[in-house]
């Protein structure tokens, strides 16, 4: 009996050093990948487009390229439609509304997501370490050709918060982000409060449906059934007419 226990505990500790250095390899490779996530562009793009893919392929690359950005993975989500399912999934999953999703999206980490045709200027403003300290994640939506741009929109997550503050802002084309990043500041008590009511009203929203499911189900069990009959049959023996025992049976329900 001692010698079989031996053995099975020897067996398990030499599946633990051999899993061991697996199990190491496979954390530095996640490791990795997480340092390396603000190097990598993913863009969602349309092939058929004729300026997207001179923008995706030039312009874009070479203006990430200056703050350090050098791998670009590029998906066409009309030829491959598995494509257009991960780019809403990733959407989804970075709350991005409807209104600022654009025919090429960009996404750089988790915390830039770039819409449309943004102009250089732009990118230069989004990636400044100075404007970049002051946000967790940035949205900007950019969706005409660069010689008809008029404005743009920008949503952020502030230093200060863990979501999304008021709502995306739209501002001339030749407005600076530092404008909005100033209005975050300014307005962060206002915008914490409206955060906390907007949080509240989500959860009873949440929650009426599952309070009406409940009272349904509760309203016809055989308890409820059992009682409102026993009620009638007092009302009954008390003589009182049929006309006052179903307003009173209304009441009860």
């Amino acid at each position: 009996m001692k010698k079989l226990f031996a053995k099975i505990l020897l067996s398990a500790i030499l599946s633990i050093v051999a899993i061991a250095p697996m199990h190491f390899a496979d954390a530095h490779e996640n490791h990795a990948s997480a340092a390396e996530n603000f190097d990598t562009a993913i863009i969602y793009y349309n092939e058929a487009c004729a300026m997207c893919a001179t923008y995706i392929n030039n312009n874009l690359p070479q203006d990430l390229a200056v703050w350090g950005i050098s791998n670009f993975v590029k998906k066409d989500y009309v030829n491959e439609k598995t494509n257009r399912v991960t780019m809403n999934d990733m959407m989804r999953a970075a709350g991005v509304p409807l209104d600022l999703q654009s025919h090429i999206m960009t996404f750089i980490g988790d915390k830039y997501i770039l819409g449309g045709h943004i102009p250089k200027t732009m990118i230069d403003e989004i990636f400044s370490p100075a404007n970049s300290a002051r946000f967790k994640k940035i949205m900007v939506y950019q969706d005409e050709m660069h010689s008809d741009a008029k404005d743009y929109k920008i949503w952020a997550i502030p230093t200060y918060a863990d979501d999304f503050v008021g709502e995306a802002k739209t501002y001339s084309i030749n407005t600076g982000i530092e404008e909005y990043l100033d209005y975050l500041e300014k307005n962060k008590d206002t915008l914490i409060n409206s955060a906390k009511v907007n949080n509240k009203l989500s959860q009873y929203k949440s929650l009426l449906p599952v309070v009406l499911v409940s009272g349904f189900l509760d309203g016809i069990n055989p308890c409820a059934f059992a009682v409102l009959l026993f009620f009638i049959a007092f009302l009954f023996s008390l003589k009182k007419t049929r006309g006052s025992i179903w307003k009173m049976g209304l009441v009860y329900i």
